[in-house]
């Protein structure tokens, strides 16, 4: 029984120091519970590296270590069920939202809430992701009547810290709407900056992101705002179950119009 008890000792302080060195190497951790990083004990870096986002990852969907290029590994929830798999989540809402979505630049800049539920990703991980090649987005949202309708652009980036993390977007297919590219220019999504409750970039006179609860790329203010508690996608609905944010390469040859 000592014998017994001796190994189940030496196995839970061998995964308590191997989610330990995780939390020293993979740069979001704090994106997993105590739990999770115990049990699941990401281990070693693979000798091969690991895949620099979720479209290089073989296996069902699930929470994996990504590493984009010229950056350090962070986790991930990749999604492998939607329109081929391959996709990276950086973001989920589900209402009502477990999170308050009004966060200062800091935590969207590195990410909060849990990889497994709702999250946002952290705007530096998402540039880091996107630098590294063509990519598009995919919107996936839920009405409150349970409707399900997406919104893709074929292209889709955002800038570094300096430029305000600046959104980016390229051609609109789906049926939920092309309400990121809005007809007002007022109200477009498209080439805003990112504003949070401390760093207001909008081009409102009033902090969108206070009055919005939620960082987001606003302009004057919003046709969409998927990072607060009331869901809107104009057009679709003004209070959505739930959102979700998938990014994927692609091989649209634009790179030049995505960093204009």
């Amino acid at each position: 029984m000592a014998t017994k008890a001796g190994s189940v000792l030496t196995a839970v302080i061998f995964l308590a120091l191997s989610a330990a060195n995780c939390e020293e190497e993979i740069g979001n951790m704090h994106m997993l519970d105590v739990q999770e990083r115990i049990t699941r004990s990401f281990g070693k870096k693979p000798v091969s590296g690991y895949p620099t986002d979720c479209s290089k990852v073989r296996g069902k969907s699930g929470v994996y270590v990504i590493q984009p290029t010229g950056s350090i590994p962070i986790v991930v929830y990749c999604n492998m069920r939607t329109d081929g798999g391959g996709w990276t989540v950086i973001q989920k809402n589900n209402y009502p939202s477990k999170i308050t979505w009004t966060e200062y630049w800091t935590a969207y800049k590195y990410g909060f809430g849990n990889v497994l539920q709702d999250h946002w990703l952290g705007n530096e991980y998402i540039h880091d992701i996107t630098s590294q090649g063509t990519y598009k987005v995919k919107f996936l949202l839920v009405g409150k009547h349970n409707q399900h309708r997406f919104a893709e652009y074929d292209l889709f980036s955002i800038g570094n810290e300096a430029s305000g993390y600046r959104l980016h977007l390229g051609a609109y297919i789906g049926n939920a709407g092309n309400s990121m590219v809005s007809t007002s220019s007022s109200l477009v999504h498209d080439n805003m900056k990112f504003s949070t409750l401390d760093r207001d970039q909008d081009r409102s006179r009033l902090n969108c992101a206070q009055s919005s609860k939620g960082g987001f790329w606003y302009n004057s203010c919003q046709w969409v705002n998927l990072n607060t508690l009331t869901i809107v996608w104009k057009g679709f609905c003004s209070l959505c179950r739930s959102s979700e944010i998938l990014i994927k390469p692609t091989d649209v040859c634009r790179r030049a119009y995505l960093h204009k």
